[in-house]
């Protein structure tokens, strides 16, 4: 990380570092990030693109809608969210597929029911045609302008039902 008003950086994420000797290849390069939020396509170790990213903010919305109880209030964890982390690439792939086709609303918490329409949208958004089922495995330039538009219009909504 550079600033650009100092000329001094901080270097970090170390235990990601290569030798740059040698070829970053994908038997070689490990996935990361939060295995709950990864992108489909990043479960089937596809090359990494900049929807990954932008499908992993689905995911933590998702998250969110099902575990946020409120504030001080302890997480409400959904059962078989619980069995995310322990799950194989392959196991968590398909529990997410299975979302995909799933009532997103069923199970979230009182505090995060205005949330689920904005998460349908995202969903449709993200998962369209032939990446319904699979997350998307190419860049598509205008995902971010579509996600940024959906939640620009929806914070306003969210923001009149926090007021009421």
């Amino acid at each position: 990380m550079l600033s650009s008003t100092r000329s001094h950086g901080l270097l970090i994420d170390f235990d990601l570092a290569w030798k740059m000797s040698e070829p970053l290849t994908p038997e070689n390069r490990l996935p990361t990030g939060t295995r709950a939020f990864m992108a489909i396509g990043a479960l089937q170790s596809h090359q990494h693109i900049v929807c990954f990213d932008l499908e992993s903010c689905f995911w933590v919305l998702f998250w969110l809608t099902k575990t946020y109880n409120g504030h001080d209030k302890p997480s409400k964890l959904d059962h078989e969210m619980t069995k995310w982390p322990d799950m194989n690439d392959q196991e968590l792939y398909t529990a997410k597929q299975s979302i995909l086709t799933s009532d997103l609303g069923s199970r979230s918490t009182f505090f995060c029911k205005a949330l689920v329409e904005t998460l349908v949208r995202l969903k449709d958004c993200i998962f369209v045609g032939e990446h319904r089922d699979e997350g998307r495995s190419v860049d598509d330039l205008d995902l971010f302008e579509q996600m940024e538009t959906i939640l620009k219009q929806d914070i306003t909504h969210l923001t009149l039902i926090h007021e009421l």
